[in-house]
């Protein structure tokens, strides 16, 4: 009896992932290979696709929202200075960019990743975010992904798979601001 249901179990596990097969998303920082933006707070922001089926990704939890400018919708950065001024505490550097959102959420305002699919951006911390030259800054990105019900409607559910919401978090980069970019 006993190895009858340690059968069934195993038979269920091994046919679980079948039955559904989530995006994997990832998000990676990288310095950006243009040495004047890596020494001018810029980061290069890679996200990945590494599951067996399309990744929905609200563009505007992400710097891809606007193709002709590569910029920030809202606090999507966790920076940290890794030297603190002595005497204070380690605490974010604070956000001062705006919030963008659109009012009613459109299909065309999700990114598609096919699976294996990859796409990157480099955008500038500043002036979003108050970093300043000569600050040595641990930077992560993070984001939620996934598709609430209330959003279903943005499109026809045929084109959409409904993935349960969860927060992707990147590497964290150590990043040096050698300067701030020109006009700042």
């Amino acid at each position: 009896m006993k190895t009858r249901k340690l059968f069934a179990a195993l038979l269920l596990l091994a046919f679980a992932p079948l039955a559904y097969s989530a995006p994997k998303l990832t998000a990676t920082l990288s310095s950006p290979t243009d040495l004047f933006k890596a020494a001018s707070g810029y980061v290069t922001l890679t996200l990945a696709n590494n599951g067996d089926s399309t990744a929905h990704v609200f563009s505007y939890s992400t710097p891809f929202f606007n193709d002709n400018d590569p910029r920030l919708a809202g606090d999507q950065f966790k920076i940290i200075p890794h030297f603190p001024t002595l005497g204070t505490q380690l605490s974010k550097v604070p956000y001062s960019g705006e919030y963008l959102h659109p009012v009613q959420p459109m299909a065309s305002m999700f990114l598609l990743l096919q699976p294996g699919q990859s796409m990157s951006v480099t955008v500038s911390l500043y002036p979003d975010y108050q970093i300043q030259a000569g600050q040595h800054l641990l930077v992560t990105f993070s984001m939620m992904t996934g598709w609430p019900p209330e959003i279903y409607d943005v499109g026809s559910k045929a084109d959409f798979a409904q993935e349960t919401l969860h927060e992707v978090t990147s590497n964290t980069l150590d990043i040096t601001v050698l300067q701030t970019p020109p006009g700042s």
